[in-house]
């Protein structure tokens, strides 16, 4: 007996319907799970992980800056700012091990030349945050401002090194920054401008809580400049009184590398 297959075509519409409404379903869902992967995304630069440090050199010693990175890595640091690292950018490169030039990226300042140390600084950028680079600039060689644009927010940051043979670099690098926080080909970026400014100051702000032990001085007029251009010391925003001395010597620890950032980071969303 011939085996016969009676087509109903009531049910082929049916079939058809049936898939036109699945394919509808998935590409939908496709959809959802794409702006929901954008979410996701975005969501992994709400925090930056940062930091700065006076690395004393780095032209002598090859195991320094792999000791950071691998600090970097194993702590997921963003951006780390090197001040005092006594290498210009070829020099630094060859510095770089090879095993993480693929997680890191550093933008290195030129250094004095006439000077055996002293001088030269530097920013690490991880590789998810160097995807948003825009540019950097070399302003000297204690001094290097960079630039990363998210969708949302313009990140300026400033990597100084207040050299004490050379008094006046806090002071040019402030009329640097307020110069830029009125560029208006700047602000055209982004509605959204976070300005940071980090690295060693050579100078604490208060004897009493920024030195041990404690003792009575002046506050220096850089840091009144920096709350007037809307700028917040980090460390004393998150810490109030608590003490986080960075530098330690003949028996006096002070707190010299600083973080200063935009005060609106607080309110954007």
């Amino acid at each position: 007996m011939s085996n016969i297959r009676v087509q109903n075509n009531k049910n082929k519409n049916k079939n058809k319907a049936n898939i036109e409404n699945i394919d509808s379903f998935l590409y939908s869902q496709r959809i959802r799970y794409e702006e929901q992967q954008q979410i996701d995304l975005d969501a992994l630069y709400l925090t930056l992980h940062i930091g700065t440090h006076n690395i004393n050199g780095l032209a002598g010693d090859n195991a320094k800056l792999y000791g950071i990175l691998s600090w970097m890595q194993e702590n997921q640091v963003d951006i780390m700012a090197l001040n005092e690292t006594n290498l210009d950018q070829k020099n630094g490169f060859f510095k770089t091990p090879n095993s993480l030039k693929e997680q890191f990226h550093i933008y290195w300042s030129s250094k004095q030349n006439d000077k055996h140390k002293g001088s030269g600084v530097a920013l690490i950028c991880s590789r998810k945050w160097n995807k948003h680079y825009q540019g950097h600039k070399f302003h000297s060689p204690y001094l290097l401002s960079a630039y990363f644009l998210f969708r949302n927010v313009l990140f300026c940051i400033w990597i100084v090194y207040a050299s004490p043979q050379i008094k006046t670099i806090l002071h040019d690098t402030l009329e640097l920054l307020k110069r830029e926080m009125s560029d208006e080909t700047i602000k055209k970026k982004s509605n959204n401008i976070v300005h940071i400014l980090m690295g060693d100051f050579n100078l604490i702000s208060n004897g009493h809580i920024d030195r041990t032990p404690p003792q009575h001085i002046s506050k220096p007029k850089i840091f009144n400049d920096l709350e007037a251009m809307g700028l917040i010391d980090s460390y004393r925003k998150l810490n109030k009184e608590v003490p986080g001395n960075t530098y330690h010597r003949e028996g006096v620890s002070t707190r010299i590398d600083q973080i200063w950032i935009s005060e609106n980071i607080m309110t954007m969303t």
